[in-house]
């Protein structure tokens, strides 16, 4: 999983006054939430409190690859990216 972190996405930090760690272990109830174009939701997968949100959006990520989808822009600073397949678009 770690080499399409690596390959497929290329990873921005930008220094900021603050930063947020959208993957930073916590013990509430996450949400991996993908959308097609329009926002509206397409699969919503639950997240326990204390889940490693890396791990789940990599393997979210490897499944999508695995698929067929293409990476087309990412924002993971924000948790964001953005995949296309020959007919559709979908923003994760």
């Amino acid at each position: 999983m770690d080499a399409i972190w690596q390959s497929s996405v290329r990873w921005r930090m930008s220094r900021r006054r603050s930063q947020f760690d959208h993957f930073a272990q916590t013990q509430q109830t996450h949400w991996l939430v993908i959308r097609d174009m329009f926002h509206a939701v397409i699969e919503c997968t639950e997240l326990p409190p204390g889940a490693d949100l890396k791990a789940a959006l990599l393997t979210l990520l490897d499944r999508l690859v695995r698929e067929g989808w293409t990476i087309e822009s990412d924002q993971l600073e924000f948790a964001t990216t953005f995949w296309s397949r020959l007919d559709q678009i979908r923003r994760q």
